[in-house]
Parts: C-alpha cells; sequence; structure tokens
C-alpha cells in the first residue's frame, strides 16, 4: 500500500452537483515519484456539503467528517445515503483509511446506481454515477491499484464526458500515467 500524501493541500470549490445538492471539490494529491506530486495536475474528489459531514469537509476537518458520517448512518434517505457514503469516502481517503474509504466508495456506489422518483432524470443517475467512479478512481490511484483506478475512471467518463471534475480527473490521470512512462524510459 501506497504512503498517503496530500503534497498539495487543500482547496474547496462549491459546485452545484443537482438542485438539491452543494458539492465540494477536495484537492487530493498522491505522489508516484519523489518530486512528482507538485508538478502534475492534482485529483479532486467530489462531496456534498449538506449531506452529513459535508460542512466538516469542506472546512478540512476530515476525522469530524467520519465521525457524522458515521453517527448518521442509520438515519437518511437512500439518496441521502449514497451522498453520506460519498463524503465518508472522501474523508477516510483524506485520512488515509483507505479500507473504509473503499467500503464507503462501493457503498456509494451501489446507492448511485438507484433511479429514485420520477423526477429523478437520467442525467441526474449518470452524473451521480460519474461522480462516484471518479471518486474511487482516485483512491484506488492511492491504494497502487491502478489497473481498477483506469477502469473506474473510465467509467466516470463515459456516464459523464463533459463533467468539468471528471476531465479534469481524467486529465490528472493521463498526466501521471505519461510520467510514469517517461520515468521507465529514462532508467
Amino acid at each position: 500500500m501506497r504512503q498517503f500524501t496530500d503534497a498539495c493541500g487543500s482547496r474547496r470549490v462549491p459546485r452545484h452537483a443537482t438542485s438539491l445538492k452543494l458539492v465540494l471539490v477536495t484537492t487530493v494529491c498522491f505522489a508516484t515519484a519523489p518530486g512528482m506530486a507538485r508538478a502534475l495536475p492534482a485529483f479532486e474528489m467530489a462531496a456534498a456539503v449538506d449531506a452529513p459531514g459535508g460542512q466538516n469537509l469542506a472546512d478540512g476537518n476530515y476525522a469530524a467528517a467520519a465521525n457524522a458520517v458515521a453517527a448518521s448512518r442509520s438515519r437518511v434517505s437512500p439518496l441521502e445515503g449514497m451522498w453520506l457514503e460519498s463524503n465518508a469516502c472522501v474523508a477516510h481517503t483524506k485520512l488515509g483509511q483507505f479500507e473504509q474509504a473503499g467500503t464507503a466508495c462501493d457503498t456509494a456506489l451501489n446507492l448511485a446506481s438507484t433511479r429514485y422518483g420520477a423526477s429523478d432524470s437520467r442525467q441526474d443517475l449518470n452524473r451521480r454515477l460519474a461522480l462516484v467512479h471518479a471518486n474511487r478512481a482516485i483512491l484506488r490511484r492511492a491504494t497502487g491499484d491502478l489497473a481498477a483506478a483506469e477502469s473506474d475512471m473510465r467509467a466516470a467518463l463515459a456516464f459523464a464526458p463533459t463533467n468539468g471534475l471528471v476531465k479534469a480527473n481524467a486529465n490528472a490521470f493521463a498526466a501521471r500515467r505519461d510520467a510514469l512512462a517517461a520515468t521507465a524510459r529514462n532508467q
């Protein structure tokens, strides 16, 4: 398992995921070689500010976010549960608790794949699936499971090819892939 690093720090950018949820983007960087993280684009994970733990994520308090999510799991609807588990994925990834993050990402993905009523459009469904796949791709990249990370990133692009967050993460993946290939050629 790779050592978790956060060489780029965090920044929070509010974005609207749907009319009901306000999403923030947390920058997470993982070094693949010494000094590489600062020269490459950052990964960004999506989380819902108005879901349990979301405000803690926005404030950079990842342990409090994980605790808020754990305390709220039994009190939310399935759709809210998807955002809650997505927040848990981000919090645990930021804390380097990759096993818990993986469980949360997988649960979020299962919940994201469900249509929630007639007003839940295919576009909303695809956006949810793309964001959760992108989050899980970043987690898998952090744990060194590069093939699974690439698979999740391809899935995210398939669900929402024009989503800015997904495209930015796909570009960050490509930059790291290219940098690793260049490093391998130079050795």
